[in-house]
């Protein structure tokens, strides 16, 4: 992604693991923690729906955001 901003909805049960390579972009995924080399969910470990998310950008901003539907 260059500049601009990229909105990710993923559903409310589904783990999430967020491996990024990105230059003045702006992550807003609040519910997503450091772990070694990737961003996850609290329930990545022991979820049985899981979403790998690799995002490569510059200059924008991304969001990751729940969604009920």
């Amino acid at each position: 992604m260059g500049l601009g901003k990229l909105e990710i909805r993923i559903p409310t049960e589904a783990g999430i693991r967020l491996v990024r390579e990105s230059f003045l972009t702006t992550l807003d995924a609040p519910e997503l923690v450091q772990r070694a080399d990737a961003l996850v969910s609290s329930h990545w470990e022991s979820g049985t729906l899981k979403v790998t998310i690799e995002i490569e950008a510059a200059f924008g901003k991304v969001s990751v955001l729940r969604s009920q539907e």
